[in-house]
């Protein structure tokens, strides 16, 4: 229920004191008050009051920062690098999540429209691994996500050309290879 010209913590201060509603400001709505059948119960008021506090407790704290492993680089004249705001449903707050490409902000947003996404992690610690020739290299791979089903994903996000590449197949090959089935924070 919505009333134009009272803030929602008037109106719940208004609803606990068991007086009447507030009315809305004539001036700003031209609505009048609502009848008293509408009137909340004690529960709905109770109910409330504990959302708007639980709100009031989660706007008093900043977002908490990215958990990258690595800094992603300054933005560049031709680059769509950047962050977003996040907030998934098992997270206490919402955090910082970096991209480095307009392609890697497509795939998290693909990942956040997901509805069975609990943890997400970018640019998680690098892995190290083997070429085919034997020699040791590394490797950031892009997102790192937990399912609902406890399936977790690194996801490696790269242009379709240079993903067709044979030479790249195996090099993922090989960094997948190296990732342990527990990787995890």
């Amino acid at each position: 229920m919505t009333w134009s010209g009272v803030s929602p913590a008037a109106h719940a201060n208004a609803m606990t004191d068991n007086t009447e509603p507030l009315e809305p400001n004539s001036s700003l709505s031209g609505a009048t008050t609502p009848p008293p059948h509408s009137k909340p119960t004690d529960l709905q008021a109770a109910i409330l009051n504990d959302n708007l506090a639980v709100l009031d407790d989660i706007r008093d704290l900043p977002p908490l920062p990215s958990q990258a492993t690595r800094r992603i680089g300054k933005r560049k004249k031709i680059s769509s690098r950047g962050g977003v705001l996040v907030q998934l449903s098992s997270w206490k707050r919402p955090r910082v999540v970096y991209f480095e490409s307009k392609l890697e902000q497509r795939v998290l947003f693909v990942l956040l429209a997901r509805g069975d996404v609990i943890d997400l992690w970018e640019q998680p610690p690098l892995v190290r691994y083997f070429d085919d020739e034997g020699q040791p290299k590394h490797h950031f791979i892009d997102f790192y996500i937990v399912l609902e089903s406890g399936r977790r994903i690194a996801i490696v996000v790269k242009p379709a050309k240079i993903a067709a590449r044979a030479k790249f197949m195996r090099e993922l090959q090989n960094i997948r290879t190296a990732i342990r089935k527990s990787f995890c924070r």
